[in-house]
């Protein structure tokens, strides 16, 4: 289907509004569960960092001992240009994640002098894509 043109631009310049969602997931039968849960499972447990104490005493997550979950629909609506040429149409895409998840990150570094800090990562809300020719 063709894109809606700008009015004075001809047809070689268009819009779209799209609604981009999506996760992946380990094993098929999570998706049907996740389908509408639009939100994060217990975020609290995302943010704890280490899993035991320097005495080697593990860590229970504020949550009653859940781990950390991702299965849900991550959704982001947006707003695309195409501009289409002799090679094929120029996409550019800028969207805004609705809810983006919280991970912990902590790492060992290969080198004990120089320690790689821990810290609770967020996935951004603004999103910008640029591609050449049509989305499948």
């Amino acid at each position: 289907m063709p894109h809606p043109t700008l009015p004075w631009l001809g047809t070689s310049l268009g819009f779209v509004l799209f609604l981009d969602m999506g996760n992946v997931f380990t094993t098929a039968s999570e998706i049907w569960p996740s389908f509408l849960r639009i939100h994060q499972p217990n975020q609290a447990a995302c943010k704890v960092l280490n899993s035991s104490q320097p005495d080697g005493t593990p860590i229970t997550p504020p949550t009653g001992g859940e781990a950390c979950r991702f299965d849900y629909f991550s959704y982001a609506p947006g707003l695309g240009l195409r501009y289409t040429t002799p090679i094929g149409t120029i996409r550019v895409d800028f969207s805004y994640n609705l809810n983006p998840p919280i991970y912990p990150v902590t790492c060992c570094s290969t080198n004990p002098a120089i320690p790689f800090p821990s810290y609770v990562g967020q996935a951004p809300h603004f999103n910008f894509f640029f591609s050449v020719g049509q989305s499948f």
